[in-house]
């Protein structure tokens, strides 16, 4: 992605997943909310959900950094009561993401880190250089939900990386944020959820070591997840990034 981006003269440039229904106007509303302030580095879509249609997965989102956590905008609401206008929040999923080349010339791109707050992670870095992350209810997506949460090689990347986040952004924080997750470890293997219990120490440990991106082990579900793009689409100077299938347009 970063060598396609790298020799492309797009200004600016959409991350869309693969398995998305999008209206006619998702793109536009993007594309009228980022350049309306030169301080917005991306805006990102309100992404509801596929199999409730009515319904609203987020608008954007805010670290709990207390909780060590994410609180997602907006969700759960019904598309009627969204807000109305252009959000500010914290991060924006790459789910349906447009973004300026400046900011990726002056901060780079997403962070190696296989699945899970990789976008957060790159929306805090806007945030941290200067520049505004929105999310717009006027750009709809519907996005299927995969329960993949629970799984224990999901739950890895997702203490490993959220302790990167916080080593970044909130490094006070980060002695606390890894005793939350050794309490994590010691009740699952108190309650004979050793595996589990393993798979969070790899995670600590991991995290310690630096180590970024896919880690081998074997996979615990059927879900596929594709770990880079494989297909390219230019749309009038934008850079659009679709992940291994054409979308549908709603």
């Amino acid at each position: 992605m970063n060598h396609v981006i790298q020799n492309h003269d797009s200004d600016l440039i959409w991350l869309l997943d693969n398995d998305v229904v999008v209206e006619t106007k998702t793109l536009s509303e993007l594309v009228r909310v980022v350049k309306s302030d030169e301080r917005i580095g991306a805006a990102g879509s309100m992404m509801c959900k596929l199999d409730n249609q009515v319904r609203i997965n987020e608008l954007g989102g805010y670290m709990d950094w207390r909780k060590f956590n994410i609180l997602l905008n907006a969700h759960n609401l019904h598309i009627a009561s969204a807000p109305r206008n252009v959000q500010q929040v914290d991060f924006c999923a790459a789910t349906s993401l447009l973004t300026k080349r400046e900011v990726i010339d002056r901060i780079g791109f997403l962070e190696d880190l296989f699945i899970h707050f990789d976008d957060v992670e790159w929306c805090l870095r806007m945030n941290a250089s200067g520049w505004k992350v929105v999310a717009s209810p006027k750009s709809k997506i519907w996005h299927e939900l995969k329960d993949v949460k629970t799984t224990r090689w999901v739950r890895y990347y997702d203490v490993r990386n959220l302790l990167r986040v916080h080593a970044k952004y909130r490094p006070r924080l980060l002695k606390k944020a890894v005793k939350h997750f050794k309490r994590h470890g010691r009740y699952f293997r108190l309650h004979d959820f050793k595996k589990t219990a393993m798979m969070i120490r790899a995670s600590m440990r991991d995290f310690k070591r630096g180590k970024i991106g896919k880690r081998d082990f074997v996979q615990e579900t059927a879900v596929s997840l594709s770990d880079r793009p494989d297909d390219v689409k230019k749309n009038g100077n934008i850079l659009f990034f679709l992940i291994s299938a054409l979308c549908a347009v709603r």
